[in-house]
């Protein structure tokens, strides 16, 4: 058999699933000899996957990001993939550099920009994008190498092993469970939510940072651990405070970390919490408020509360910074807010707003009338509101 058959017959073993850790390395720096460095990109992230990404894939994924660099960046590699995709890309590079290039209200760096443009590439063409897993792949580089510049200090994506994922941001480790149909998500930490990790390394061991629709707690550990805050994660979905109590204790933050099950609203009392899965990290539950004698399948009782009256009752101490994240009815959270808006202790806002709902382009604009700059964060469904 040839070397190129050989070759061949293994590109093909390893795509299908077959092969250890050695032949998925083996052929990823093949194909980075020959230039084929989005391939090679594909196949370093399947071994990763398959494999925990463990110091060895990590290298050699660092050192195919290198040769990528050298030879023009993801701009240039895009030119190698149809030309549907290649298109698609350079217009959301122009809407990137609009949003985030000199002069733009949150300006970034070069890294930043290229993780929010192929961020938004993958969205756009969904499972349907040729050359996805690799161009995934490099978007967290770039995510990753953003994160290094706005905490100065080392940033690595997960390794996983025995069911946990370890991650490093601000030169800090964070852990979390990590179920095995998640791998994909923790493997490529920095691809999500850029702005919200640039953010979070603005805060101080003096600040409260409140996490509305915390999740698992992917961002209450972030900023527990390497900006050093205080934080009150608020959940609603009883599985992912199970999953977020479990964050929470793996990194030994039960002193500095409150979870409290609740939705945040714009009246305080009990209701029912809609759910279409009964999975940890689903994120597309629905509160709503007030007695109700339907109970449906797929249905929790939930308290929900103003926000002004769980700071105004002392429920939680009053944030310094705050995060919105709730999957649609932003506009009744905010409703809900409007004494700790117009509070001067409260800095900054981080929210998650889809403008084309009824009442959320209100909403903002209440925001903006307390006194905060608002501006696009990352994609333009992230915005950042600073005083």
């Amino acid at each position: 058999m040839t070397r190129g058959a050989a070759l061949q017959l293994l590109y093909d073993r390893v795509i299908a699933g077959d092969g250890g850790e050695t032949e998925h390395r083996d052929l990823a720096e093949w194909l980075c000899g020959k230039r084929r460095l989005l391939e090679a990109f594909h196949v370093l992230s399947l071994a990763a996957e398959r494999f925990g990404n463990g110091p060895a894939v990590e290298a050699q994924t660092a050192e195919a990001f290198r040769r990528l660099e050298a030879e023009g960046g993801i701009e240039s590699a895009v030119a190698s993939l149809p030309n549907a995709v290649a298109d698609a890309f350079a217009e959301e590079l122009e809407k990137a550099r609009d949003d985030h290039g000199p002069g733009a209200g949150r300006p970034a760096t070069r890294a930043f920009i290229l993780c929010v443009t192929i961020k938004n590439l993958l969205s756009r063409f969904r499972k349907a994008l040729p050359g996805g897993l690799a161009l995934m792949r490099v978007c967290d580089r770039y995510g990753r190498v953003a994160a290094e510049q706005s905490w100065g200090r080392p940033a690595r994506c997960a390794s996983i092993d025995g069911g946990v994922a370890r991650v490093t941001v601000g030169g800090c480790e964070l852990v979390y469970a990590a179920h095995p149909r998640d791998q994909r998500n923790w493997i490529n930490f920095f691809i999500l939510e850029p702005g919200l990790i640039r953010w979070v390394s603005t805060f101080g061991s003096d600040d409260v940072f409140l996490d509305i629709g915390a999740n698992i707690g992917r961002y209450s550990v972030l900023a527990t651990v390497a900006a050093g805050t205080k934080t009150i994660a608020v959940e609603p979905f009883s599985v992912n405070v199970d999953a977020l109590e479990r964050n929470i204790a793996l990194n030994g933050l039960q002193d500095d970390v409150t979870a409290i099950r609740a939705a945040i609203h714009d009246v305080t009392g009990d209701g029912l919490l809609q759910f279409s899965e009964r999975v940890a990290g689903a994120a597309d539950q629905r509160f709503r408020a007030g007695p109700d004698t339907d109970d449906p399948a797929g249905a929790e009782p939930l308290a929900g509360y103003r926000l002004d009256d769980l700071v105004d009752g002392g429920r939680i101490a009053f944030p310094t910074h705050i995060k919105i994240d709730v999957d649609g009815g932003e506009h009744r959270l905010i409703d809900g807010m409007a004494e700790t808006l117009r509070d001067e202790r409260l800095r900054s806002i981080r929210l998650e707003i889809q403008l084309d709902e009824t009442g959320n382009p209100a909403a903002l604009e209440r925001i903006r009338q307390a006194g905060f700059d608002c501006a696009i964060d990352d994609d333009r469904k992230n915005f950042l509101c600073r005083r």
